[in-house]
């Protein structure tokens, strides 16, 4: 796959495109995707995707506490690893962007640079400023190019799949549910800090994280299952999101991991975590006794957990 990181580098004579945020490469966009290579296939064309560096929520800033399901990073990668895409074209969302009605999008981005001579659209997907581009406008004058507009069909006909649902199950804790609707399991990169080894105090140590991304969505407080890739190892154990209010009550939240059988100086490392499934909310106990008592259950039902699942 190809990555031009700047629209005017685009250098192949046609394309068959599809244009969007694709926070979170979840099934329905991995399914418009593949309807887009399939057609550009038969079609003997370069299949491509048109992406915003940047979230179209995070330039018109209408919900401060937005977050994203993918790091730009991530997202490229996803779409490497789960689709057969040709090419990627990173775009910022700018005011030149968001003020293009739709039809001036068409003539001068898909028609003029990117030489497009078929374009898909999802279901429900609309583009140009006001959200006016429908299918319906968008092939009326698209075709007036001689280019083809194809509406991918819903992968789950009345299930309304997006980015938006999964950010909503997230932020209730459904990291299980997540998983079906993205494809994978949801979770983030970080890097390992200093703590105050309070867990290793009370035996059960843990490696403190701070996610290397400030936008990237976290979901609800509480205790989870999760998987660890270190590397090239991968290992489990349990996750507390929270202001761990029996020891210290924190005014902001903090991530620690304790991973199973699992003793290396991870400091300044980067590492990989994955949402398994939630075990509970946090909790606050009367004594460390009771919190670590707690924690011996969390774990137990963690390794009950991991052997259903062979992990």
């Amino acid at each position: 796959m190809i990555l031009f990181n700047s629209i005017d580098d685009f250098n192949f004579d046609s394309c068959a495109v599809s244009v969007g945020a694709f926070d979170g490469v979840h099934i329905g966009h991995v399914s418009v995707l593949n309807y887009l290579s399939e057609l550009a296939r038969k079609s003997s064309l370069p299949s491509v995707v048109l992406t915003f560096k940047n979230h179209p929520q995070h330039f018109f800033k209408t919900h401060t506490d937005f977050k994203l399901l993918t790091t730009l990073d991530e997202k490229i990668e996803l779409i490497k690893e789960m689709t057969n895409i040709d090419a990627i074209v990173q775009i910022p969302f700018d005011t030149d962007i968001s003020t293009l009605k739709y039809n001036d999008f068409v003539d001068k981005i898909l028609k003029t640079k990117l030489r497009a001579k078929k374009i898909v659209m999802g279901y429900d997907h609309r583009f140009g400023a006001g959200g006016e581009g429908t299918f319906e406008k968008v092939k009326a004058f698209a075709e007036k190019y001689s280019i083809g507009v194809y509406n991918a069909p819903e992968l789950y006909p009345g299930e309304h799949l997006s980015s938006s649902r999964i950010r909503r199950l997230l932020f209730e804790g459904h990291v299980a549910h997540s998983a079906t609707l993205l494809g994978y399991n949801y979770g983030f990169t970080a890097k390992v800090i200093y703590g105050q080894q309070l867990g290793r105090k009370i035996g059960f140590p843990t490696v403190n994280l701070s996610p290397l991304s400030a936008d990237k969505l976290l979901p609800l407080q509480g205790v989870y299952i999760v998987k660890v890739l270190i590397g090239s190892k991968t290992q489990y154990g349990i996750l507390n999101y929270g202001v761990r209010p029996t020891v210290n009550n924190l005014s902001q939240p903090t991530v620690e991991v304790h991973i199973f059988d699992f003793s290396d100086v991870l400091y300044d490392k980067t590492i990989r975590v994955e949402f398994l499934e939630r075990i509970r909310s946090e909790m606050k106990f009367n004594s460390i006794d009771e919190l670590k008592s707690q924690i011996r259950k969390d774990k137990e039902k963690a390794e009950i957990y991991l052997k259903s699942k062979n992990c």
